[in-house]
C-alpha cells in the first residue's frame, strides 16, 4: 500500500478501501489476531463511550513505514501500535477528539 503524506477522512479511507478490495488487497496489513484484536478494543471503547453519553468523537488512524526490526522496535512505539504482517508499516490507533 502508498504511504500517503496527508490527512484523510473516513470517507476517504472508505474510497482507498473499495478501489484496493476491488484488487483484493487489503490497506492494513494486518493478520486475523490483530484485526480482531483492534475490533474487540474499539467496541470496548465505543460501549464506554456510550455509557457516558460521549457521543462525538474520532478515530485516530495514522500509517507509516516501521523503522527497521531491533530487538527494542515494538517497545518504543508504546501501546495502541500494530505492525504490519510483513513489518514494513505501523498502524497507530486511538480514540481522539470526545466531547
Amino acid at each position: 500500500m502508498p504511504l500517503f503524506t496527508n490527512v484523510l477522512k473516513d470517507v476517504n479511507f472508505a474510497e482507498i478501501n473499495h478501489l484496493y478490495q476491488r484488487q483484493q488487497i487489503n490497506v492494513l496489513n494486518l493478520d486475523f489476531l490483530q484485526q480482531m484484536e483492534i475490533i474487540d478494543i474499539l467496541n470496548k471503547d465505543s460501549q464506554f463511550l456510550s455509557k457516558h453519553k460521549i457521543m462525538d468523537y474520532s478515530l485516530y488512524l495514522a500509517i507509516e513505514k516501521a523503522p527497521r526490526k531491533s530487538e527494542s522496535w515494538s517497545k518504543d512505539y508504546g501501546r495502541n501500535v500494530y505492525f504490519s504482517k510483513d513489518g514494513l508499516e505501523a498502524y497507530h490507533i486511538g480514540v481522539i477528539d470526545y466531547l
